[in-house]
């Protein structure tokens, strides 16, 4: 340091000052970048005599992020656009040099990652990606949403180095995202195809599956509910067609009526709901009930279906008149609706049906049980 006391700095209360030294960090200071040189080349050449070699790279990198720091204060626009294209230039030489610590080191101390998307760029190329996954790192927000940017942007097949970041990062919803999106990528490329038993569609179903079961698991993880069971509702819509293949039943890609006409006439009433689950379709069941239970007189569907759902007194309701306009009346009509009667929550309207329909016997035991003296009460008031 002593070869420097007469090289040229900035003048300081008379002195000449050309460096500032603190612990182990050295700082030059000059008036223009010529006599800065001077200083450079003097260190250079005094470091070589003792063996040391300066690591000009690491000079430039640093003087480019202060560079940018400068122009950022005092808002020049044309300085930072100047000190971006430095960068790119920057970035070449630590390519060449294979400094990918420093590569990383000037992305981080400029900061402007979507205006440095070639740094990921030559870190990809050379294998050098997870250098961005280093500890402390975890710590800058912008790069980590720069990071799953550049994977979303110029890596989209890359499901593994998206994975890999994000489980890193903890970022579980931009995982869920991704494997969500894969799932309905994978589903729309099912959409022109006969869905036939062969090993191709089984393992699309298959792969769709495990996409919307790990992106529901993702989504808990980031305490998204909603778009948990969303997910949930789509793997067992995509486990059900699986299970229909050898039927030939389509549930995928259905249109509103396709639904209606599926859940109406479908035999098993979990899988019916499984289909209006995953649609988002409002269902009264009224139309299901009638052709499952009243006319096919599946008892089964019945049992199953109070097993999810609560019978309501207005799905009964509703029901007994599809019976009473029904022309023929289904022959095994009568006694399906006896069962559903017994459902029926509410005495009173389970009483008047019964009458209209001139089921005695129900009648009868309904004025036998409990419920008698309620509903001779209510008899006499209508009346």
């Amino acid at each position: 340091m002593q070869n420097l006391e007469n090289c040229p700095g900035i003048k300081v209360g008379g002195y000449n000052v050309n460096n500032i030294r603190y612990a182990d960090d050295t700082v030059f200071i000059a008036e223009n970048k010529d006599d800065l040189q001077k200083l450079l080349n003097i260190v250079e050449e005094e470091s070589r005599k003792k063996g040391l070699e300066l690591n000009t790279l690491t000079i430039q990198t640093e003087l480019v992020i202060m560079a940018h720091e400068c122009y950022t204060i005092s808002s020049s626009m044309e300085g930072i656009s100047h000190v971006l294209r430095v960068s790119r230039l920057c970035c070449n030489s630590l390519t060449e040099a294979k400094e990918y610590g420093l590569m990383i080191r000037l992305l981080t101390g400029v900061g402007r990652y979507g205006e440095m998307m070639y740094i990921f760029h030559a870190l990809q190329q050379h294998h050098q990606f997870e250098l961005l996954l280093r500890k402390g790192m975890d710590r800058e927000d912008k790069l980590k949403i720069a990071i799953l940017d550049y994977l979303k942007r110029y890596q989209p097949d890359d499901g593994e180095a998206y994975t890999m970041v994000a489980l890193k990062f903890s970022m579980y919803r931009d995982i869920a995202s991704m494997l969500e999106t894969c799932g309905h990528r994978t589903l729309k490329h099912l959409k022109d195809k006969s869905l036939d038993q062969s090993k191709e569609t089984q393992d699309s179903l298959k792969k769709c599956l495990q996409y919307f079961q790990d992106a529901a698991e993702s989504y808990v993880k980031d305490n998204s509910v909603r778009k948990a069971q969303h997910c949930v509702k789509l793997a067992r819509l995509v486990s059900l067609q699986l299970q229909l293949l050898p039927s030939g039943i389509t549930v995928i890609h259905l249109t509103r009526d396709q639904v209606a006409i599926f859940t109406n006439t479908h035999p098993r009433f979990i899988e019916a709901m499984v289909v209006v689950d995953a649609y988002e379709r409002r269902q009264d069941w009224s139309d299901a009930v009638f052709n499952n239970v009243v006319v096919n007189n599946d008892t089964r569907y019945l049992l199953e279906m109070k097993l999810h759902v609560v019978i309501t007194p207005t799905l009964v309701e509703d029901v007994v008149k599809k019976y009473k306009n029904a022309n023929p009346k289904p022959t095994a009509g009568l006694p399906a609706i006896r069962k559903l009667l017994t459902s029926c929550k509410d005495a009173q309207l389970q009483y008047k049906l019964a009458m209209d329909l001139g089921l005695t016997d129900i009648v009868t035991a309904m004025l036998k049980a409990d419920t008698g003296s309620f509903l001779q009460d209510v008899t006499v008031m209508t009346m």
